[in-house]
């Protein structure tokens, strides 16, 4: 006995519209250009699969606020566990603030000037107090200043074990310490280089842009600069300096002198590699506090506008990943920058004092 079943048939060219979103408008007409069966139905089916995708994508963007609020909370409950099976809590974490706060204060002393992240004393306070106390109490310190600079710090750390608030983000912030290196060294070369020879150079502007490129691809991602990498840096760029230096400009003493320059730049504490990462600083400050929109506003010396595009992706990264961390860990950094003005006799702005620091100032 034979059975016939008779099966619904679907005429794409009239019922196109009920299966279709706005974003795959364009592929949904091309199917009535289609001819052949065979490949209308692969067609079909494509977007098919292509619309599964749209509507993943958008139930995922939908829950993504949901998920993050949760891990927030996750992050927070597992961090208090941690706590409380610590001797000292938070003890790292105090001392890296503490240590970022007096070097604001005693950056302001020493310069006579008003402290960016602070605000002078009230007219009619002490002025006879000892030198400690009005290094400390004759500022006003903003909480996301503080913070803002003590996470700047971490670019360059160089001083012990991480706070406890940081540690799920080392890798973050390892990956973060060895670009700014990458840039303040590559920075280095070019502008010790450039003040050496700058003057005897022809086709400056070649010169430049060649050299840049040979210094960049020898010290990117090494996480640290050492005697044997400015020796391979200075086999890559001789023949280079040779290549452009000026008829007059060859005696045997030029290249050998620049040699040993070169390579005392492995040093971290170099004046030349100090002085640009303290400029990398601002730049990534200044284009932190001015938003996404704005362009970056290199510091001199003029060599730094070359990193521009370096400096942004490096803010970029770092506002992400210390805006997630402030806002799992706000209401301990408060907590610490509290007491730590009872402790400095410093004077907290009220309303940063009361929540998180992030909340009240934005980056």
């Amino acid at each position: 006995m034979v059975v016939w079943l008779e099966l619904p048939v679907v005429d794409a060219s009239t019922n196109e519209r009920y299966a279709t979103v706005s974003a795959r408008d364009e592929e949904i007409k091309q199917l009535s250009t289609i001819e052949e069966i065979v490949p209308l139905f692969r067609a079909v089916f494509r977007i098919l699969e292509e619309m599964k995708l749209d509507m993943l994508n958008f139930t995922l963007k939908q829950a993504r606020p949901i998920i993050n609020m949760h891990s927030i909370e996750y992050e927070q409950q597992m961090f208090d566990e941690f706590l409380a099976t610590e001797p000292e809590p938070l003890h790292l974490t105090k001392e890296w603030l503490r240590s970022t706060a007096i070097s604001l204060l005693e950056s302001a002393d020493s310069e006579g000037t008003r402290n960016p992240c602070a605000s002078p004393p009230p007219s009619g306070s002490s002025s006879s107090s000892s030198s400690s106390s009005s290094s400390s109490s004759s500022w006003k310190i903003s909480p996301t200043r503080l913070l803002r600079h003590a996470f700047l710090d971490l670019l360059d750390w160089n001083s012990g074990p991480y706070p406890e608030t940081l540690v799920a983000d080392i890798s973050r912030f390892l990956e973060l310490q060895i670009y700014s290196e990458t840039v303040v060294l590559s920075a280095a070369t070019l502008l010790v280089i450039w003040n050496a020879i700058g003057s005897r150079i022809t086709d400056a502007a070649a010169f430049k842009g060649d050299l840049l490129e040979l210094i960049r691809a020898c010290v990117e991602n090494r996480e640290q600069a050492n005697q044997e990498l400015m020796a391979s840096v200075w086999v890559f760029v001789e023949p280079e300096i040779e290549k452009h230096l000026s008829a007059d400009a060859k005696s045997p003493a030029v290249l050998p002198g620049l040699r040993i320059l070169v390579l005392d730049l492995y040093r971290r504490e170099h004046p030349v590699r100090q002085l640009l990462m303290k400029r990398l600083k601002e730049s990534v400050e200044a284009a932190v506090a001015a938003g996404p929109a704005s362009p970056v506003q290199t510091i001199s010396p003029a060599f730094m506008p070359h990193f521009q595009g370096s400096i942004r992706a490096l803010s970029e990264d770092f506002v992400k990943i210390i805006s997630r961390n402030q806002t799992v860990f706000g209401r301990y950094y408060t907590r610490l920058i509290t007491e730590l003005a009872e402790e400095l006799d410093l004077r907290v702005h009220t309303a940063s004092a009361q929540s998180s620091p992030l909340k009240q100032a934005p980056l």
